[in-house]
């Protein structure tokens, strides 16, 4: 299985994230095709240990395999979101600071550094709802976060939009007349 997952290149496509530098500065090894491997082989054990415990008419330790077997797909979830905001955080690092900084903005590295932490916030989030993890906090704090973008946008752009609005609808006005 785990040599399988090595020819898939998937270890090499985390490399490339840059992740695993950042990781191994911490003294933590992290080998993808081995972790998949691994939960894979325990998902695995606990089926079987949840089918042999239903035939031995254990029905409440088989119910406790069935539900660890139920919240699998929700890990599996959580570490997608997990891969995805590894690529996209290092995608749009890259698109925002190299663009930013070929017009020689002061703030390019600060802009870049607030959507890395944003596509963080968010994707921590995500994964916090999908291994339920106070799922009513996680979808507050998202709420409020839509709210407080919403409110935001519609503030500047009322604000910095008000002379193009009342020359469209002067020309609205004058189209009607």
């Amino acid at each position: 299985m785990i040599s399988a997952l090595e020819r898939t290149g998937i270890d090499a496509l985390v490399k490339r994230t840059g992740w695993q530098e950042r990781i191994a500065k911490k003294n933590i090894n992290l080998d993808t095709p081995k972790i998949i491997g691994w939960i894979t082989k325990w998902s695995i054990l606990i089926f079987v240990l949840m089918v042999s415990t239903d035939i031995l008419g254990l029905q409440q330790v088989s119910g406790l395999f069935l539900a660890m077997i139920d919240f699998l797909p929700n890990i599996f979830l959580a570490l997608l979101f997990f891969f995805i905001a590894l690529f996209a955080e290092n995608f749009s690092r890259k698109i925002i600071i190299g663009n930013v900084e070929g017009e020689k903005l002061v703030y390019s590295k600060i802009l870049g550094e607030v959507i890395r932490l944003s596509i963080w916030i968010l994707a921590t989030l995500a994964i916090m709802y999908q291994l339920q993890i106070a799922q009513a906090l996680v979808l507050s704090i998202f709420i409020a976060i839509l709210a407080t973008l919403a409110l935001a946008l519609g503030i500047s752009f009322g604000l910095g939009g008000k002379d193009l609005a009342k020359k469209i609808l002067d020309e609205i006005k004058d189209k009607i007349s």
